[in-house]
Parts: structure tokens; sequence; C-alpha cells
């Protein structure tokens, strides 16, 4: 059954008709705009049907081009998915592979196995996070769709001193 009509319309989706409990769940409101992973999920779910400016039913296939369009990777989804699964209250955050559980103050970068991410931009990612009192976990999406979390923190080591002592 077929909880939620979802228009796409000028590259964004927009909420047509929703039931109370997926409006609550996700914090969707009438004629307001729809993160292309929610709806990815919708419609993934058999929740949700897309439909198009002249009517027409979107398939999963265009509903993932919208998500790349909107920045949004397949990566995302695949955690998105897990963590609504392992019953978590989640919304997409505001970087295109950034999730937030928000009863728990957790922010979720995924990414995929073969993606590479520089300690530098892993920093910013934690101290921004931190700085915010969310918890940071890097979701790893591996070749299959599954999802493996690692926790990461802030450390700040002491600095050793080199003792210049001739023996």
């Amino acid at each position: 059954m077929v909880k939620v009509i979802i228009r796409y319309r000028n590259g964004k989706l927009y909420l047509e008709k929703a039931s109370t409990d997926i409006k609550n769940r996700f914090g969707l409101s009438e004629a307001g705009d729809v993160d292309p992973i929610i709806a990815l999920y919708l419609a993934y779910s058999s929740n949700a049907k897309i439909i198009d400016s002249e009517n027409k039913e979107l398939d999963l296939d265009a509903i993932i081009r919208i998500c790349e369009e909107n920045n949004r990777a397949l990566e995302t989804f695949f955690v998105f998915l897990d963590l609504v699964k392992r019953g978590k209250k989640v919304r997409p955050g505001i970087q295109g592979n950034e999730i937030v559980i928000e009863d728990e103050k957790i922010r979720i970068y995924a990414i995929d196995e073969s993606s590479r991410i520089s300690v530098k931009d892993l920093y910013t990612l934690v101290d921004r996070s931190i700085k915010q009192g969310y918890r940071v976990i890097i979701a790893l999406v591996d070749l299959y769709g599954d999802v493996t979390y690692y926790e990461v923190n802030k450390m700040d080591f002491q600095k050793i001193e080199k003792k210049s002592e001739i023996i």
C-alpha cells in the first residue's frame, strides 16, 4: 500500500501526500522538499509513489540518478537503509554522504571501500562534529552493500621533547 506520493519537478522532489506516521518519522511536511535519500528509501520499501510533472511513475533507477544529481551517493542510501532497519531515527545530513542519528547526537559519514579520505579532511570532519556535540562514525560500504561502522575520535598527543645528552 502506497503511503506517500512525491512529485519530481524542476530537479526537486516535493511531498504531495503522506501518512502521519511517515511525516513524523522522516520530518516531512506537505508541499515541502523531500531529500532524495528519503525518497529512494520510501520507493525502495514500496511506501512511496514518485511521479514526474506528467504523472508518470519514476522507477528506482531514475530516483538513483536524482540522488546522484543532488550529491547523494548510493553508499549513503545503503547506510540509511541499514540504520532504519536497526530502528534508528535518522535523517540525511548537510553534506552528500552525511547521515544524522537524531536521538543519539551521532553523525555518520558513508564512504565506499575504494574511496580515499585524507587525514586533513578526516580531522576537519571530526573536529567540526565534536565542536557541535556529535560523535563521529565512518560507515564503510563494501562492494556487496554491507556496512561496517568505525567510531572516530580526536586525540591530543603530548609533545615529545628530544633530550640532547651526550654519553
